[in-house]
């Protein structure tokens, strides 16, 4: 199955490992992200895809999602295709033996863009319910 999220990136500036950086405001909206889209290959992996238009200046996308409830934040690289008006990135989350993520976990994300002065515009946050796309799945709350 699917998913599709429409959103375009943000202008907040930050200084992703950038040590005592200051997120500078001179950074321009860097691009419109055209898609950002999941796929749940259960148990195996979540395949995770961007479509993203840029102006030349964009040298670099990064991917950070966390899982669950925990406060550490995961970062790689997507595998990164360039288009004549922008990029197509694709990364994969692995999903089970040593990597194992449970049923019904919520994973979050957000792509991070670098320009060529290093300066870094995040998209907005995009979750994930991880479910096995096979069933139809009903919540109950108790009590």
């Amino acid at each position: 199955m699917l998913y599709g999220l429409v959103a375009l990136a943000m202008g907040t500036m930050v200084g992703i490992g950038a040590g005592n950086a200051a997120p500078d405001a001179g950074l321009p909206a860097s691009g419109v992200v055209v898609s950002a889209e999941h796929r749940i290959e259960f148990p195996n992996r979540i395949v995770l895809q961007l479509e993203a238009e840029f102006v030349e200046s964009v040298v670099d996308v990064q991917l950070f999602y966390r899982i669950g409830r925990q406060d550490t934040v995961i970062y790689g690289y997507p595998t990164i295709l360039r288009t004549s008006d922008g990029v197509s990135a694709e990364f994969v989350i692995q999903t089970s033996a040593a990597v194992f993520i449970p049923s019904g976990v919520d994973i979050e994300y957000y792509y991070a863009f670098v320009d060529t002065d290093g300066r870094t515009v995040e998209t907005d946050r995009f979750n994930i319910e991880y479910l096995d796309p096979r069933y139809d799945w009903e919540r109950y709350d108790a009590g």
